[in-house]
């Protein structure tokens, strides 16, 4: 009896375990619909499609149970805090059994931001994944606690990097960023903003940049943070929106501030006092200071005016920077910073800019130390080299005597330290004998100012992608376009994969694209754009060349699904285009529009595709009407063999829609009677 009781207790248990189950499943799904009504009742002044949208979110960011962050934050031990912010404090996790470090946040109760923040950066990190967007793996919302879940960012903000560099109550310390370091940080920013105003179809505007909101990782790489203040999305459409005034002091837009007419260009004003404290090394706002000093913003703009540049520049960065570098920053900074949103550049021409900045500070920086040091470097050469060749026994050209991969690769090391850049071209060029991959990984450590010797092996050895991520990252655009322009236009396809990839603007891969039409191989370029479901990106190169003549099968197969795909008339496209491939087209339509499968396969008689595709998807009515107009008998006799169980539905499907003309017509009969076969 008692055994019998504790079973049917067990069982309860279980049926109660299930229930709370499938009621939290519920809670979480309906959280997000939930949070349209919040939006409304939160912002119910402002009535801009903005605030009144909802991203879905489920699938793409995972939600985690209060036990599992206490866990991962040994429960919210203060010895793991690593921040501390307007919203709250942030830990150092682990999560996945200790496998993954994350960085948490935890909504303090006393806080000015709340339900709306939290959502916000929920909904627009759960939908935008980019390299310089700092990503958000998760979110709680359980037992009144509000809390994120971020990859672990390790180096700290830029702000900890420019003048916090001996940070109090840590251990953390930090050597001041060089100006090229710099620079690189602020283009990984400023493509993290481009993503979010004009990346996507959707329009972001982060209102909140700074230096502490654009963190650093442990390669590098900067990242923007913190969206809790974030407006988005909304279409390209629409200019501004008129919302309450939040942000951050120093960094705001005079005319946001006294209009509450929020745009894109406000970001960018925002992004101007950072430029400024990359440049200055001091805070947007320092209250120790005097009042002429405190606004980094105005002081700084005050001393460029006044001629003293020389000024304001971080002290740390003597003699670092090249001149024309220095005076293509100011400019932008100065640009950014107008008052006027319309005078203002956007977030592509900042970071066209900066690279182009970048530029200059490498020529400038190659220039001044070959100027000072190539004499002794060219002797050290020679001796390194002579040094080589004695302890191998050699007495003439060393490599033209030698199979050995290490002679070869020492030799395209020392050349690359001492600067000869010409020889370690001509050595990875011409030389079978080195080490490919250690020599990829040499001249890619090595940062030479010249990239053609990492072309040279990459191209010869299958290394493109990697190349083109190199180049891409570290800014080096021409060198992109040279590769695939001049050196072997046969793996354009390749480069632009690893370019979408890495979400390039789209703007340089079109015009890399156009720019190099003439000598592409369309068929893999296609391809790469089609596997990742960016074909429309293409639409611009694909109606030049038709325009310049070319009936390339592979060209119309793009257009056709570009066409499909964007719903721009496809029935006219697919019955009047001469060129497509009906088979191609046809089967990419099937998952798409089984009808205009079969306008596809109708076009180019695909008699078995056509079937098929009808019978699939109970389209005997186009079926019934192909047959009679192709008047084919071994058409006639495939379709009406009594093994095809779809012959009855045909059959019914003729004699209704076309009886009366057939037997005024009986041209279209096959030669035995319907009911006969």
């Amino acid at each position: 009896m008692a055994a019998r009781e504790g079973m049917q207790f067990a069982k309860e248990l279980g049926l109660i375990a299930l229930f709370w189950k499938t009621v939290k499943k519920i809670i979480h799904t309906m959280c997000f619909s939930l949070i349209a009504l919040f939006d409304r009742l939160s912002f119910s002044k402002s009535k801009n499609p903005i605030d009144c949208c909802v991203i879905r979110t489920e699938g793409s960011c995972r939600l985690f149970s209060l036990d599992e962050v206490l866990t991962a934050t040994n429960n919210f031990d203060d010895a793991l805090v690593i921040g501390n912010g307007g919203f709250g404090k942030v830990y150092k996790g682990f999560i996945d059994n200790s496998a993954t470090m994350v960085a948490i946040k935890r909504l303090n109760a006393e806080s000015k931001q709340g339900a709306g923040e939290f959502w916000m950066e929920v909904m627009m990190l759960s939908n935008l994944r980019h390299p310089n967007l700092v990503a958000l793996i998760g979110y709680c919302n359980e037992c009144q606690e509000m809390i994120l879940v971020y990859e672990y960012v390790a180096l700290g903000t830029l702000a900890d990097h420019l003048y916090k560099l001996n940070t109090t109550g840590s251990n953390t310390s930090f050597s001041p960023l060089s100006w090229e370091e710099r620079l690189d940080i602020c283009i990984g920013a400023a493509r993290g903003l481009y993503h979010l105003h004009l990346g996507t179809s959707q329009r972001f505007i982060h209102r909140d940049v700074k230096t502490t909101n654009i963190l650093i990782d442990e390669n590098w790489v900067a990242k923007v943070s913190d969206f809790g203040l974030s407006k988005g999305p909304t279409s390209l459409s629409i200019t501004h929106i008129t919302t309450e005034v939040k942000g951050t002091f120093g960094y705001f837009d005079p005319e946001y501030f006294i209009t509450q007419r929020l745009t894109a260009k406000s970001d960018v004003y925002a992004f101007g006092v950072v430029l400024l404290e990359v440049l200055c090394g001091r805070a947007a706002v320092d209250r120790k200071l005097g009042e002429e000093q405190m606004s980094l913003a105005t002081w700084a703009q005050q001393c460029i005016k006044e001629g003293k540049l020389a000024g304001v520049i971080d002290p740390s960065l003597s003699g670092q920077i090249a001149p024309r570098c220095l005076k293509s920053f100011v400019v932008l900074a100065k640009n950014c910073l107008q008052k006027s949103p319309k005078s203002r550049p956007t977030m592509a021409e900042v970071l066209r800019s900066l690279e182009l900045a970048l530029v200059s500070q490498q020529r400038g920086r190659t220039e001044r130390i070959m100027m000072k040091s190539f004499p002794s470097k060219i002797d050290r050469w020679l001796k390194e080299m002579k040094n080589i060749s004695s302890s191998s026994g050699q007495s003439k050209d060393l490599l033209s005597f030698s199979e050995d991969p290490e002679i070869h690769f020492k030799h395209i090391k020392v050349a690359a330290k001492t600067g000869q850049i010409d020889e370690v071209e001509r050595v990875t060029r011409e030389s079978n004998f080195y080490d490919p991959k250690k020599t990829k990984k040499f001249l890619m450590k090595a940062k030479l100012r010249d990239a053609q010797p990492l072309i040279n092996v990459c191209d010869r050895f299958g290394f493109v992608p990697e190349l083109t991520q190199y180049l891409y990252l570290n800014n080096m655009l021409s060198d992109i376009e040279g590769y695939v322009q001049k050196v072997n236009p046969g793996n354009a396809p390749l480069v632009v994969g690893q370019l979408l990839d890495d979400m390039c603007p789209e703007d340089f891969i079109k015009g890399l694209i156009l720019s190099s039409r003439s000598l592409l191989t369309i068929e893999p370029l296609v391809a790469e754009f089609e596997k990742r479901n960016r074909l429309q990106l293409l639409t611009q190169f694909l109606e030049h060349l038709v325009s310049e003549g070319s009936q390339d099968v592979h060209v119309h197969n793009a257009l056709g699904k570009i066409v499909v795909d964007s719903n721009n008339n496809p029935e006219h496209f697919l019955t009047t285009n001469p060129y497509y491939d009906s088979r191609v087209v046809g089967k990419y339509c099937e998952e798409r529009d089984p009808t205009l499968a079969a306008v596809a396969y109708r076009r180019g008689q695909c008699d078995k595709e056509l079937i098929n595709v009808t019978n699939k998807n109970n389209l005997f009515k186009l079926q019934a009407r192909y047959v009679v107009e192709r008047m084919d008998d071994d058409l006639w006799e495939m379709v009406l063999n009594p093994e095809n169980e779809f012959r009855r539905q045909l059959i019914d499907q003729v004699e209704s829609t076309e009886g009366n003309n057939l037997h005024q017509q009986k041209s279209w009969i096959p030669r035995r009677p319907i009911n006969a076969i």
